[in-house]
């Protein structure tokens, strides 16, 4: 699934497919569904930690997009970083363009055949 996004004053190209999470895992040694489950009681998230989250989403997509996934590194996140502001990520319309370009990539889009035979 591919997109542009508005984050801040930037229109940034994002991809997002079956690998996006095995790389947020590589690059950040993290696991990508446990820390977007920690956003989903937003009362209880920390503001940097939803920052965080979204913000390294957003590179690893924009890295994919960019085909330098293999690149990408948390040293280089850091550096994408500092091409934006702070409040670019607190804009709620940055995190959930963000977000929903991961969720209409896991979202499937098929539908089951109601007469399926049994096998």
């Amino acid at each position: 699934m591919r997109s542009v996004i508005r984050i801040g004053q930037r229109e940034v190209a994002v991809e997002s497919n079956a690998a996006t999470a095995i790389r947020y895992k590589q690059i950040f040694k993290r696991e990508l569904l446990k820390d977007l489950a920690k956003l989903e009681n937003v009362e209880d998230v920390d503001k940097l930690d939803a920052i965080e989250y979204t913000s390294k989403l957003a590179y690893v997509m924009n890295m994919q997009n960019r085909k330098e996934i293999k690149e990408a590194s948390e040293e280089g996140y850091i550096a994408w970083m500092e091409e934006f502001e702070e409040a670019d990520f607190q804009n709620p319309a940055a995190i959930t363009s963000i977000l929903n370009v991961w969720n209409r990539n896991i979202t499937t889009t098929s539908e089951l055949k109601k007469d399926q035979s049994p096998q």
